[in-house]
């Protein structure tokens, strides 16, 4: 179940760490306009380079209904949160089944799975946050990026990449996010035998070290993936107003970097046009 009392919990410790990942970001980015190439959905199409249009920006009808779609589940569930104050009763009913209240957590919790496993298994969500890390350890945004093994790329390239240069949103990964439990989740391969426990199936004594996860436990990393997703949503949100703000005045509009597969930089401009209202691609101008 999602509970107020636990968003209240975990709200400032979680604002905390994203706040930090962007501010990281913001500051460390090798040029000014990196984070808005986030925004962009900026990315290298090799099938665009015989008619010199490789460098491709926005997204397409399909990926924008599927973002929709994506943000449309997660209101529904966020939802069902369970009001301030009635988060001890609820457990209470539950260790006891009193109302049929274990029998609703199962349930919920059946949801939740599913809202964890959309969370990282979304290509937008790993490209987001691993754009982010990149440009808070100063590297330049990565044009060709593609999505591989995504347990790889959140553990290696979004957790551990950031232990240094946003410690606290490290520490925030490592209390949301848990490779088996995904994959558990995955595969259909948990089950709740014991009381207020998930067995997982997949429990090998190598990469994967649980048994079981207690419905507590389970609670927090829940709470914390669906606020993590929150905190992504404001700071993009402010993002795109600070860029508009930024364009305002300028005939050319927010310069991008691009960079070439042989090295070379060019800048790309992007104009807001307030009475569309979109973002145009205003003009090409070579850097060196």
């Amino acid at each position: 179940m999602l509970f107020e009392d636990t968003i209240i919990q975990l709200s400032d410790e979680v604002q905390k760490a994203v706040k930090e990942l962007f501010d990281s970001a913001f500051k460390n980015q090798s040029d000014d306009g990196d984070i808005f190439l986030i925004l962009l959905h900026a990315f290298y199409n090799k099938e665009n380079e015989s008619f010199n249009r490789p460098y491709v920006f926005g997204f397409n009808d399909e990926v924008v209904h599927s973002e929709h779609a994506f943000y449309e589940f997660f209101d529904v569930v966020r939802s069902f949160t369970q009001p301030p104050g009635t988060r001890i009763d609820f457990i209470a009913d539950s260790v006891n089944d009193i109302d049929n209240n274990y029998a609703v957590e199962k349930n919920s919790i059946h949801v939740e799975m599913l809202t964890y496993l959309k969370f990282w298994e979304s290509d937008m969500i790993i490209k987001k946050l691993y754009q982010l890390v990149r440009l808070a350890s100063g590297k330049t945004y990565d044009w060709n990026f593609q999505i591989g093994s995504r347990s790889n790329i959140v553990r290696k390239h979004i957790r551990d990449d950031s232990k240094v240069v946003a410690p606290l949103f490290y520490i925030l990964i490592n209390n949301c996010y848990l490779s088996q439990m995904r994959n558990a989740i995955g595969h259909s391969q948990y089950n709740f035998m014991f009381k207020r426990d998930i067995g997982l199936l997949n429990f090998d004594g190598k990469q994967h070290l649980l048994r079981q996860m207690s419905f507590d436990e389970w609670e927090l990393k829940i709470h914390y993936t669906v606020l993590l997703y929150n905190e992504i949503i404001r700071w993009f949100d402010y993002y795109d107003k600070f860029y508009i703000k930024q364009s305002e005045g300028k005939h050319n509009g927010i310069g991008v970097r691009a960079i070439t597969p042989s090295g070379r930089y060019f800048w790309i401009f992007h104009k807001y046009e307030p009475d569309i209202p979109r973002r145009t691609l205003h003009e090409s101008l070579p850097k060196k």
